[in-house]
This record gives structure tokens, sequence and C-alpha cells, in this order.
């Protein structure tokens, strides 16, 4: 990860072929979270909590095979099936803090189709801008017959 700016603001959109709620659990489940919430290829996920309810949550431990592990802490601050996640995220590695974002995850009905708009301010957020990509490209090969294409 690069050194991080004062204050950043990143969005990307990505439409999946499956129904909000479909993909709204993908980001909510722990068993699901854990085969496609990760920044880069060959990297490992370890999802510790995830506690969903607002002022509860999601914990995991991410990184590549053999190297000592970042630890992404998520608060929930709001919840809003299936429509709306927000949540704060601080990402630390052996007990430094790296970033600290807020993030807002839109799911908008397409008829049977979800836009996910996701948008992450704070400092570093523009360091996510790869691995988010990398994570949301992920999703669609979990979420059920779908397929995901940028706009």
């Amino acid at each position: 990860m690069t050194e991080p700016k004062a204050h950043e603001k990143l969005t990307l959109r990505r439409i999946y072929d499956a129904p909000p709620e479909r993909v709204f659990r993908a980001w909510t489940d722990p068993a699901e979270l854990a085969r496609w919430n990760v920044p880069a290829d060959g990297w490992t996920i370890e999802v510790l909590e995830v506690d969903l309810r607002v002022g509860g949550h999601y914990r995991a431990t991410f990184g590549p095979p053999g190297e000592e592990p970042y630890l992404e802490t998520d608060e929930y601050r709001e919840i809003v099936r299936p429509k709306r996640l927000v949540f704060t995220e601080t990402i630390s590695r052996g007990g430094t803090v790296l970033t600290q974002t807020l993030c807002t995850v839109e799911f908008i009905d397409l008829g049977g189709r979800t836009e996910v708009v996701l948008t992450d301010e704070g400092i570093g957020a523009d360091v996510h801008r790869g691995g988010w990509s990398r994570a949301l490209d992920n999703l669609a090969r979990i979420v059920a017959g779908s397929r995901a294409t940028s706009t």
C-alpha cells in the first residue's frame, strides 16, 4: 500500500445479473464474504466477525500467504436491506493504521439485475481503488448467474 493522501473520494460502479437481495447477502454473509472480498489474486482472507447491526462490526484478516496479514475492522453505521450499507473501514498492519474511510454501498434494483455503487471516502480511499476493483470483479463470480460490467 502506498502513502495515503489527507482526504480522498473513490466511487466505483458495477452491474450484476442478480437481484439486490442476492448481492446484498454476498456483502453480509461471512461465508460469502470469504469467497470474494480480497483485493488481489492469491491473497487469503479469514472473516473473524460479522455482527450485522448498526454499531456492529465486520473484522477480517487478509494478505499474501506467508506475510503478516492486514486487519480490516469495520463498524456498521447504516443497514437498509437490500438497498444500502454504510460502514467505517480501518485497515491496519502490525498495529499501525494505514487507512480510515467511510464506505457507502448502494444496491440499485434494475429489474432482476443490480447496480452496486461503492463510495469510499477518507484517508487512503484512493489506495483502495485496485483492491475494491478486484473484489467487485470477484463478487460477480460468486453471485449465481452473474456477470459484472463496469459503468
